[in-house]
C-alpha cells in the first residue's frame, strides 16, 4: 500500500511539475510580450517627441520668417508716411492687415507697448524729459515680437524719465563706480 501511495505521490507530484513548467512558460511569455510593448511605447513616445521638436523648430522657423516680412512692411509704412497717394496708403494699410493676419496664423504677437516698462519685453533705446508721466513709453522705434509667448524680439521704446536707464547710459553708469 505504501508503494502504491508513494506512486500516486509521484504521479501528483510529476503532474504538478508538469502544470508548473506550463505556467512557468506562459509567464515568461506574457512578460517577453510585456516587455516587448513597453519598449514599442517608449518608441513611440521618443519618436512624437521629436516628431514635435520638428514641429516646434518649423514653426519657429516660420514665425522668424513672418518677421522679416513685418519688419519690410513697417519700413514701407514708413516709405509712404509723407506721400500724398490715397491709392499708395490704402493698398499698403490693405496688405498690413493681411500681414498681421498671417503673423496670427504662425502664432507671432506683437509686443504688447501698453503699460508700464517690462525689460524682459521692451528695449530701451532713449529717454526723454517730460513734465508728465515717468516711466511711460512715448515712442516705439521697433515693434517687438513673441512666439509662443516667448519674446523673440523686445520692443525698441523711447520712454520719458525713465527709472530704467538706456543700456549705453547704464554700461556707463557701471564704468563710473
Amino acid at each position: 500500500m505504501r508503494g502504491e501511495i508513494n506512486a500516486q505521490i509521484g504521479r501528483a507530484g510529476d503532474q504538478l511539475r508538469e502544470e508548473l513548467s506550463v505556467v512557468t512558460d506562459a509567464l515568461r511569455d506574457q512578460l517577453d510580450r510585456a516587455t516587448r510593448a513597453e519598449e514599442e511605447a517608449a518608441a513611440l513616445r521618443q519618436a512624437a517627441d521629436a516628431h514635435h521638436e520638428e514641429d516646434a523648430a518649423a514653426a519657429l522657423e516660420r514665425a522668424v520668417a513672418m518677421l522679416s516680412v513685418l519688419e519690410s512692411l513697417d519700413d514701407a509704412v514708413r516709405a509712404l508716411a509723407g506721400q500724398e497717394s490715397d491709392e499708395a496708403r490704402a493698398r499698403i494699410a490693405h496688405f498690413e492687415r493681411q500681414a498681421r493676419a498671417m503673423a496670427r496664423l504662425v502664432e507671432l504677437e506683437e509686443v504688447d507697448i501698453d503699460g508700464g516698462i517690462d525689460e524682459s519685453r521692451h528695449e530701451i533705446v532713449g529717454v526723454v524729459a517730460d513734465a508728465g508721466e515717468r516711466d511711460r513709453i512715448v515712442e516705439v522705434r521697433q515693434r517687438g515680437y513673441a512666439f509662443r509667448g516667448r519674446v523673440i524680439r523686445p520692443a525698441q521704446v523711447v520712454v520719458s524719465g525713465a527709472r530704467v536707464e538706456s543700456p549705453a547710459a547704464r554700461a556707463e553708469q557701471q564704468l563710473t563706480l
